[in-house]
């Protein structure tokens, strides 16, 4: 028989388990690596200036193109990659560049469209994200990407501007995949689980003895 001391210590023993169980649980950790990097785009002067950046998630190996870089050429830069494994424990999550340096004697205004083709998403772009780069100036910004079966299409566009040199401008564009990972995943539910149980006991053992003097007053 548990006398009531021994029970006490039993469900403070639970709790502190049960909390250790949950912050193993939530424990998270990340590791970042580059899968795409290509800088100095050239921004012409005097012209409107388009350039497209296409990430396609794939479910299996092309032979015929196989991972990485499709195709790229002055107004479009194409790739593929497999779509990543993701589970509770292990989960990717892409991060697109865009930066741009003007030289131009007049303001840039640049603005970024994101075109999403079946399940794949991204930071909301609508409206799209724009902005002015003063003369001398610099620009960047930063898209989240969960990955996910389709296509992300980030299309690029300056207004055209008026300047001698034969570039406006130049854009960088740096894709990113952070990989987050819960390697203490199990250990935490086989935490949570054994703190719920112990307390279960006690309680059933306690309902059965209440139950069991209620039929002994009876009789």
């Amino acid at each position: 028989m548990i006398g009531r001391p021994v029970a006490v210590v039993i469900l403070i023993l639970s709790s502190v388990l049960f909390s250790y169980g949950v912050l193993l649980y939530q424990y998270t950790t990340s590791s970042q690596g580059l899968i795409f990097e290509k800088g100095v785009v050239p921004i012409p002067a005097n012209q409107a200036f388009s350039y497209d950046f296409v990430m396609i998630y794939a479910l299996r190996y092309d032979p015929d193109t196989g991972w990485g870089s499709m195709g790229s050429n002055a107004s479009t830069s194409i790739q593929k990659y497999q779509l990543p494994t993701q589970t509770v424990a292990r989960w990717a999550k892409d991060l697109v560049t865009f930066e741009v340096e003007s030289n131009a004697s007049e303001v840039i205004h640049v603005t970024i469209y994101a075109n999403i083709v079946t399940g794949s998403t991204a930071e909301s772009l609508d409206p799209p994200r724009g902005s002015d780069i003063l003369p001398g100036d610099g620009w960047g910004t930063h898209i989240p990407v969960t990955p996910m079966e389709g296509n992300v299409t980030f299309s690029i566009v300056a207004d055209p501007v008026q300047s001698d040199q034969p570039y406006a401008g130049r854009l960088y564009i740096r894709w990113d995949r952070i990989w987050y990972e819960k390697p203490f995943y199990n250990h935490g539910i086989a935490g949570v689980l054994v703190s719920m149980v112990c307390p279960i006991i006690l309680l059933v053992r306690h309902i059965t003895r209440l139950r069991r003097g209620e039929r002994y007053e009876a009789s």
